[in-house]
């Protein structure tokens, strides 16, 4: 008798006592505070790679109103190539968000593969020893930019508009070239632009958080460069200064560019 007594005691015991650790497991769990999470925003130092594709449009102006060339070929005229070529490069800048507006300065350098070289004849009935050779070539472009973007997503997601100055470095001629038996003579005349050339950028992106330091971007730009005015660099011995004339080259750029980039925080936190 004490013996079954003494097993129902140690039953209803171990009955008890799993019954309390039952409940006492999901109150325990309850107390336990939650692992805090890192909260990202925009804030910071940030520098990054991009690579895309640029549309180059230049326009050359033959400005001779006056001279032989107006009397033969009807005065000025202009004439415009276009020509579509990767680019690739770098940028580095500075955000600051407040609420759910973001302030930012960015600056960018990219090498541009953007290449015109082209061969034009007076007109259609000229020989093909009277033709022009234009040459636009962008080697190198790049920017200061202010951003102004509103983040979404919890952080995660930046729609922006950006815009600044311009910069780029290439190569600019207009080659004349006339040649005609009946004079027999050569008749030669060069035009060089400026070598480097500023101007006005615009445009727009959206970058996206993957973690708080790694984000990925899309944008699109539009770059307006002043116009290039110059006498010709070179006349040849067979032109008297009644050919002489000027030229101009006008350019624009668009660009489509995507882009990776790596932040460092608020001030290194």
């Amino acid at each position: 008798m004490n013996t079954t007594l003494t097993k129902s005691l140690i039953t209803l015991t171990v009955l008890i006592a799993a019954a309390v650790f039952s409940l006492a497991g999901p109150v325990m769990e309850k107390n336990v505070a939650p692992v805090p999470v890192a909260e990202c925003n925009w804030t910071g130092f940030y520098i990054g790679l991009n690579g895309g594709v640029g549309w180059q449009q230049s326009r050359f102006t033959n400005n001779d109103d006056a001279g032989y060339e107006s009397y033969i070929f009807g005065g000025a005229s202009t004439t415009t190539w276009d020509n579509v070529d990767y680019l690739a490069g770098g940028q580095v800048g500075f955000n600051y968000q407040w609420q759910d507006l973001v302030l930012g300065i960015e600056a960018d350098a990219d090498y541009s593969g953007n290449t015109i070289n082209k061969t034009r004849r007076y007109g259609a009935e000229s020989p093909e020893s009277w033709h022009w050779d234009d040459v636009a070539r962008i080697d190198f472009q790049g920017s200061v930019r202010a951003r102004l973007g509103i983040s979404f997503n919890n952080n995660r997601g930046l729609i922006y508009g950006t815009g600044g100055a311009a910069f780029v470095h290439g190569d600019w001629q207009s080659n004349d070239h006339y040649y005609t038996a009946y004079y027999s003579g050569s008749y030669d005349e060069y035009w060089t632009g400026e070598d480097w050339r500023w101007g006005l950028i615009a445009g727009f992106g959206m970058e996206y958080k993957l973690n708080c330091r790694w984000s990925v971007k899309a944008e699109a730009l539009y770059t307006w460069l002043a116009e290039d005015t110059v006498g010709p660099s070179y006349v040849g011995s067979s032109v008297s200064s009644f050919y002489v004339g000027r030229y101009t080259f006008a350019d624009e750029f668009y660009s489509a560019r995507f882009g990776i980039n790596y932040s460092f925080g608020s001030f290194g936190h």
